[in-house]
């Protein structure tokens, strides 16, 4: 699953009393379809389709990878540990630069103990069962659709065959989908209301007061919003320059979105390796600069955290207006547009 858009602001239990663009859009509050409550569906398909096929199969509840909100708490202590994940992923060696742990570290498929027991021709025949023939799981298709509960607008690439595939369609291509035009259209929305949220007299005086904050603590960052990619640029530069060549540079850049989820969707192991750069081997001096430059940046980040906690409540609470009274200005295109989302005219 792949994050293809966001919007921006917060949600909260009080939304379901305003007017929001989601809400509008008929994408809101529908706890029935997010991502992880529709794979499930999909793997009680999956658990009838292999029983009818004569395999013994038990649905799979598949780890939680979405990045969920975290307490305070949690989060400062996070970012004590990575800061910004510049530094770290350098540093760590477990693969975790963002300090978020990995979801599959405790996974077990239910289903492992099963297919151990089965001779190799059977397995041949319970994966074709399950994922198609190998030709046909050359052959992926998506859908794109909205997870309500967060606002993202994702795309489910998907086998198209097997009882995998069949079930995938199943539930996938019913889950609020889109064309390609209708996400245009919804994209244009979500970024208006960003840019009408950023623009309003007062968010600017909240991002002079984050400025301000930020310099009372020794930083000088032009605004919030683009805090994050400034620093991260800086600190990767300065380690760059610790240990020669780049230290963020994207294995897929120049690659097409069509490409990316195809990769992805049927890469071995062994190509992911290839993707992922070999693991560094440090002298003791760039270590020991490279540690000192992370304590740099795990500074900045939690000075960030600061600033930006401080101001968290008036941000949620202008987003809101700004979107209620943006939401009702164009009440009638937004539910023109829902229904046409849900197959009306």
């Amino acid at each position: 699953m792949l994050v293809t858009a966001c919007t921006g602001g917060t949600r909260d239990g009080a939304e379901s009393k305003r007017a929001t663009l989601g809400s509008l859009l008929g994408i809101a509050g529908d706890a029935g379809a997010t991502y992880n409550s529709l794979q499930q569906q999909a793997e009680e398909l999956i658990a009838t389709c292999m029983t009818d096929a004569g395999w013994e199969y038990i649905p799979v509840q598949w780890p939680d990878t979405r990045l969920t909100t975290a307490s305070d708490e949690d989060e400062v202590a996070r970012i004590t540990r990575v800061g910004l994940g510049a530094v770290s992923s350098l540093l760590n060696e477990d693969g975790d630069a963002l300090g978020y742990g990995d979801p599959y570290a405790d996974f077990v498929n239910p289903n492992d103990a099963y297919i151990a027991s089965l001779s190799d021709d059977e397995k041949a025949a319970y994966d074709e069962s399950l994922y198609g023939t190998a030709e046909k799981q050359e052959t992926t298709v998506s859908t794109t659709f909205f997870d309500p509960t967060t606002g993202l607008q994702m795309t489910k690439v998907m086998l198209t065959s097997g009882c995998s595939g069949d079930a995938d369609a199943a539930v996938f291509q019913n889950a609020g989908t889109q064309t390609d035009a209708q996400a245009s259209a919804i994209s244009v929305y979500w970024d208006e209301l960003q840019t009408r949220f950023k623009a309003d007299p007062r968010t600017v005086k909240l991002d002079e007061r984050w400025v301000a904050c930020m310099k009372d603590s020794g930083y000088d960052y032009a605004s919030p919003h683009s805090f994050h990619t400034d620093a991260f640029t800086e600190y990767s530069t300065k380690a760059s320059g610790i240990v020669g060549g780049s230290v963020s540079s994207d294995p897929m850049e120049g690659w097409t979105e069509d490409q990316i989820d195809a990769f992805w969707a049927t890469a071995t192991d062994e190509e992911i390796a290839a993707l992922t750069p070999a693991n560094q081997v440090f002298t003791a001096e760039q270590r020991t600069q490279l540690e000192a430059l992370q304590t740099q940046e795990i500074a900045v980040a939690l000075a960030d955290h600061a600033c930006t906690a401080s101001l968290k409540d008036e941000s949620a609470a202008i987003y809101a207006d700004v979107e209620e009274k943006y939401a009702l200005a164009h009440k009638d295109e937004l539910t023109a547009l829902a229904a046409s989302l849900a197959g009306g005219t």
